[in-house]
């Protein structure tokens, strides 16, 4: 399919060049333009962000199932705060939770290619940096992970979009993009 888009953009541009008249024929080259735009937008999309979302993942997840797994996660941070000391409690409201709430924290999680163990890593090692040598430090490895899985979920939510949401644009343009060669031949043809 790529290889036909870019087939065709090269045709339309040796049939019309980059021009977009002020009638049937300007419609249908911005029409196409506009189309191969979208398409090309789809490729590079399936080309990256399949790899990012299996970085994220720890099992597949469908997009409507993103909202439950967030609740979820939620949840068990919530039941491993419970009955923990202030330390915990301080150390997760003022380091971990601001980082699972962080949309651009997850888009960057994302798109540094680390995992989510290496996530996790990277979020509990400056708090047992400053905590050591402490009891707590099995607290903060599931809290880190906890919320490394939570920041994943919310990068998963974009990802999912960018990969979905073109295609229904796609389909309808080239739908569109056909109707209008069709009106350009049948006129082009009538005027000859």
């Amino acid at each position: 399919h790529v290889a036909l888009g870019l087939l065709a953009m090269g045709a339309v541009v040796a049939h019309a060049g980059l021009r977009v008249p002020p009638n049937v024929a300007g419609a249908l080259a911005a029409t196409f333009w506009v189309t191969s735009l979208v398409g090309g937008w789809g490729a590079l999309a399936y080309a990256a962000l399949p790899r990012a979302l299996s970085r994220l993942e720890r099992e597949g997840t469908l997009p409507e199932d993103l909202p439950q797994k967030l609740a979820d996660v939620d949840g068990r941070i919530f039941s491993r705060l419970t009955g923990r000391g202030r330390r915990v409690k301080l150390m997760y409201a003022r380091i971990l939770r601001p980082a699972s709430r962080s949309m651009l924290g997850a888009l960057l999680h994302a798109a540094s290619g680390r995992t989510l163990r290496e996530e996790s890593e990277r979020l509990a090692r400056p708090i047992r940096a400053a905590l050591a040598p402490d009891p707590m430090d099995e607290d903060v490895g599931d809290l880190a992970r906890m919320t490394a899985d939570r920041r994943a979920l919310r990068a998963q939510v974009p990802i999912h979009l960018a990969l979905r949401a073109w295609l229904p644009l796609h389909v309808i343009l080239a739908t569109i993009l056909f109707v209008l060669l069709v009106i350009h031949v049948v006129t082009e043809l009538a005027y000859r």
